[in-house]
């Protein structure tokens, strides 16, 4: 009974685990060796931050783990019409490290109240990263500071130190659209989307949201690098020298990428690509969106696969046999995969709707099997009779 508990133990705490851990946090507190460079190439990592409270505790942690993984690092955040504890935050985070750069602005306006109002925003962090001190730096990241999934520090890094191209996006996804490319807006690629349908400044048209969706989704699957004209999901990496040349056009109500990455692509000749083996979701999941949800929704896959290999032995040997743990975890294994089917869009699908990443579906995979070991054990215990072969 002893094991039981302890495999029940750790199957809640890797749930636990899985849907509110604040990783980042932990991962760059306790691990020493993310302290020190491991590449001679210097970054400015940039952003534009509104009253993004949860995500700054959680980035702040991490932009200072994927800074000092490079020779030199800075920081540059414009900052605007935040409430006063937010920019307090921020100006305290800077008062600490000496490598970061506030901006903030007061322009009395509702958050976001323009695309061309961004594109001024982000021209302020080019205008600081045009000054003298910033001239022997060699990358700027760009990122979204609400974004609140632990960062693939090292994939990032391994991008940043590539040369071959002048944008390399990273492929933030959206839990509810499969693998989705984050931001479809943002998007484009008349080699790949040829129908781009736009129905305002910022409202894409429904077939093409689905179309891009499907289109990244697969591209991840395979984790392809592609060439395009636009994208930003949350992180891209720009070679340092495309600033000055090109710049946000904020007299244009459009997605401010757009034609940032025009001027790159057309003016400057350089290339752009959608760099999918750098990928991680927006958001991290939270108590109520994790646990409970991940809970429920595998809910039916979880009783299939803790019950099957009980009842397969139940029908094969008898009420009174032990049961095969052995061909148990097969038809648990079996079981598991032909719930996670391939379907035709290339994507994980247990039942209509919910879609899981190659990663999560193995974490599945190993609390469901738990799952079965304990329901198998229980079974165990409850029908175990004296066994006349061994008298």
């Amino acid at each position: 009974m002893v094991h039981v508990i302890v495999v029940v133990i750790l199957v809640v705490a890797l749930w636990v685990y899985y849907a509110t851990f604040d990783s980042a946090m932990f991962w760059y507190l306790l691990n020493p060796l993310t302290h020190s460079s491991v590449t001679g190439v210097k970054a400015v990592i940039v952003g534009m931050t509104r009253d993004d409270d949860y995500g700054f505790h959680r980035n702040k942690y991490q932009i200072e783990e994927l800074g000092s993984m490079f020779a030199d690092y800075r920081v540059i955040l414009v900052e605007n019409d935040s409430a006063e504890n937010y920019v307090d935050q921020l100006n305290h985070w800077s008062l600490n490290n000496r490598r970061v750069k506030i901006i903030s602005k007061k322009f009395n306006l509702q958050k976001r109240p323009t695309l061309k109002f961004l594109a001024g925003i982000r021209n302020l962090y080019i205008e600081e990263l045009l000054k003298p001190e910033y001239d022997s730096f060699d990358k700027v990241i760009v990122v979204d500071i609400d974004m609140t999934h632990r960062w693939p520090i090292h994939h990032v890094v391994a991008s940043a130190v590539r040369d071959e191209v002048a944008v390399r996006c990273a492929h933030i996804y959206e839990q509810g659209s499969g693998f989705g490319h984050r931001d479809v807006l943002a998007f484009r690629s008349r080699e790949y989307v040829s129908d781009y349908e736009l129905l305002g400044p910022s409202n894409v048209a429904r077939h093409t949201r689905t179309f891009v969706y499907k289109l990244t989704t697969d591209l991840f699957l395979n984790q392809d690098v592609i060439p395009v004209d636009s994208c930003f999901g949350g992180m891209a990496i720009y070679s340092k020298a495309v600033f000055g040349p090109c710049k946000y056009n904020d007299l244009v109500d459009e997605c401010e990428h757009i034609l940032f990455h025009q001027c790159i692509r057309d003016t400057l000749n350089l290339t752009i690509v959608l760099d999918t083996s750098v990928a991680f979701p927006f958001h991290e999941r939270t108590l109520k969106d994790g646990v409970f949800r991940l809970l429920f929704s595998k809910l039916p896959v979880l009783i299939f696969v803790a019950c099957s290999g009980a009842l397969l032995s139940y029908l094969i040997f008898g009420v009174q046999s032990r049961p095969n743990i052995r061909l148990s975890a097969f038809i648990t294994v079996l079981g598991f995969v032909l719930l996670n089917k391939r379907t035709g869009e290339n994507s994980f699908e247990p039942y209509p709707g919910c879609m899981v990443s190659p990663s999560t579906f193995w974490l599945h995979l190993m609390l469901a099997i738990m799952a079965q070991i304990v329901a198998l054990r229980l079974y165990e215990s409850r029908t175990r009779r004296p066994n006349l072969l061994h008298y």
